[in-house]
């Protein structure tokens, strides 16, 4: 990601406050940077013209944004830095989109708006349409406030990304873009990703203060921290940004995290407060024609921000293919008490053998696959734990012994490994989408399930308790 930007122009200098920018995140990542201008003569314009010069009008017009772009090309921000222009005919809207997916562009930067006339198009309207339906990353450039985007990080002022959370899976879609993001921005210094958490003011009674908002939202964050952590270090890319979180209470979840952003707020993880550079947000997503709405939150930020905003669309359903290679590789959770984890998988206690005998099947009338269900009783946990007693190396024993102390989840599995013990059943199932996991987590609510969690790709969500 990042390493094919995009960028729209259309001649105006506000669109142009999209290359520094660009040029920066193409130079941290190795990437390369797309220059785009779209040609967008209606012929209905020139309804006085003879038909022979409309030809000519439309050439003289893709000559000038060639000289234009290729004059961009060799400015000095972008030495050393790959570039490739394309100078598409038709509307605009559609040839960015077009040109995107054609050029494998992997991310797009473009600023809020740009100028009216013949040649030049309102990239306030032009913007709006790609954030609602380009596939890629967008980070929006807000008018005006591009050119305060920090070029120049250091040690002294590290380059900050700001992603919220609110729990649920589709936020978390932005935490990998947003870490690619600072790293190529920041490099060769190290970035800052501010996880961050807006819950809202209430007073809680002394005997209620473990239920309290705010500290399980700061536990949920250091969760989040942490799997973010082991996740970016397992990743190839020389991923390294310094993690901090916050929680803010406030009345509008919107306000709230510009708050932050733009103000600075006390974070945990580390001793560090300031504003920051950029928002990165995940947005709802629906299916059909590669089209998608805003997020309520989402769109409430990008309307009031100063901020350059990172607008990340969820991935969509897996591939087949993909979906067939993992299932083919795939390990249920308790077959390895305590010794991975488990990603992308629910797992419940029911109490009753019979009522998850038929929430299995339930399951299956869903059209969950069998091969991504898996029932434990207690025979099975036995036979699992003798042999894995066999098996596993003392190192590895001990690691699960240090989990069961320190992990903030009950040890991930462990938890459901001693249920099993106690003669109650346990369902293991595979929901790679956030979509399927609220489908399977709904039937399993219905057969009287408890303790259902979902382990996703950063951290664990407890979906009933």
């Amino acid at each position: 990601m990042f390493k094919r930007i995009l960028v729209p122009l259309d001649g105006s200098e506000r669109a142009e406050q999209a290359l520094p920018v660009a040029a920066r995140m193409a130079r941290g990542s190795g990437g390369s940077v797309i220059l785009l201008q779209v040609v967008d003569i209606m012929v209905s314009s020139y309804g006085y013209v003879a038909p022979p010069l409309i030809g000519n009008l439309i050439e003289t017009s893709l000559n000038e944004a060639r000289k234009y772009l290729t004059d961009v090309t060799t400015s000095a921000m972008f030495n050393g830095v790959p570039t490739e222009i394309h100078l598409p005919f038709g509307s605009v809207t559609s040839q960015i989109l077009s040109v995107a997916d054609s050029s494998q562009a992997d991310s797009i930067v473009l600023t809020s708006q740009g100028l009216t006339g013949v040649t030049r198009w309102v990239l306030g309207s032009v913007a709006e349409y790609v954030v609602r339906h380009a596939s890629l990353p967008v980070l929006l450039l807000q008018e005006g406030n591009a050119s305060d985007f920090d070029l120049h990080p250091g040690p002294e002022r590290p380059v900050r990304a700001l992603v919220p959370l609110d729990g649920s899976f589709l936020a978390k879609a932005a935490l990998s873009p947003a870490a690619l993001l600072i790293s190529a921005l920041a490099a060769p210094a190290r970035g800052t990703l501010h996880l961050t958490r807006v819950v809202k003011p209430g007073k809680t009674a002394p005997e209620e203060e473990r239920k309290n908002p705010v500290h399980q939202a700061e536990r949920y964050l250091r969760v989040i921290a942490d799997q973010v952590r082991e996740e970016l270090r397992a990743r190839s890319e020389a991923l390294d940004p310094i993690i901090i979180w916050s929680v803010k209470v406030h009345q509008d979840a919107a306000e709230g995290i510009i708050d932050v952003a733009e103000n600075g707020e006390h974070a945990g993880g580390d001793d560090v407060l300031g504003s920051c550079d950029v928002i990165a947000m995940a947005t709802n997503g629906r299916s059909g024609l590669q089209r998608w709405v805003m997020g309520s939150v989402t769109e409430g930020v990008l309307t009031k921000t100063r901020l350059p905003l990172l607008v990340v669309r969820p991935p969509d359903e897996t591939d087949k293919s993909h979906a067939t290679s993992e299932i083919q590789e795939r390990e249920f959770p308790l077959t390895r008490p305590g010794a991975a984890y488990p990603k992308y998988y629910l797992m419940a206690i029911i109490d009753d053998v019979k009522e998850a005998q038929d929430a299995v099947q339930a399951l299956r009338n869903a059209d969950i696959p069998a091969e991504d269900i898996r029932l434990f009783e207690k025979h099975e946990i036995l036979e699992y734990a003798e042999h894995t007693e066999r098996t596993r190396s003392l190192r590895s024993r001990i690691a699960d012994v240090f989990q069961a102390i320190t992990s903030d989840e009950d040890a991930h599995v462990l938890i459901y490994v001693e249920e099993a013990l106690r003669g109650h059943a346990i369902l293991n199932v595979y929901a790679h989408t956030s979509e399927q996991a609220e489908r399977i987590k709904d039937i399993l609510v219905d057969h009287h399930a408890r303790t259902i969690k979902y382990f996703g790709r950063w951290a664990i969500t407890i979906l009933h308790h």
